[in-house]
């Protein structure tokens, strides 16, 4: 390595002060149009989806091969097709989650009493 690229390494190894944001503004806004756009798009996905999920799988490969199928059809034709043949987990798991959403995991602790009076007794003894 040359002296010369040592030099530049260092002088861009902290280009950004510490806590301070490299982009202050933050993201920038999508316009109106677009977010317009976002929803409608979401809109009829759901549509399609919930549309394959009452079809046959006979149904589902007739639309494939007809030539008016949308793409938009087509591809959630074969994410639901390859989801059922393969039994792929994340196909199905992509597929439900736009249908229901995804499910909340909920975390449960639950500590027996002897641990609750050992964390108590540990932190008085940590204390004094």
């Amino acid at each position: 390595m040359t002296q010369n690229s040592s030099k530049q390494k260092k002088k861009h190894a902290g280009q950004y002060k510490k806590g301070v944001s490299g982009n202050p503004k933050g993201r920038p806004k999508l316009p109106g149009e677009i977010k317009t756009a976002k929803v409608v798009n979401q809109i009829e996905m759901f549509r399609i989806m919930n549309k394959f999920a009452y079809m046959s799988t006979a149904e589902i490969k007739n639309l494939l091969h007809a030539s008016d199928t949308p793409m938009i059809e087509i591809v959630a034709a074969r994410l639901y097709i390859e989801a059922g043949k393969k039994g792929d987990h994340h196909r199905l798991g992509f597929v439900f989650d736009r249908l229901i959403g995804s499910v909340p995991q909920r975390t449960e602790h639950s500590f027996h009493d002897s641990m609750v009076d050992f964390i108590k007794d540990n932190e008085t003894d940590n204390e004094g």
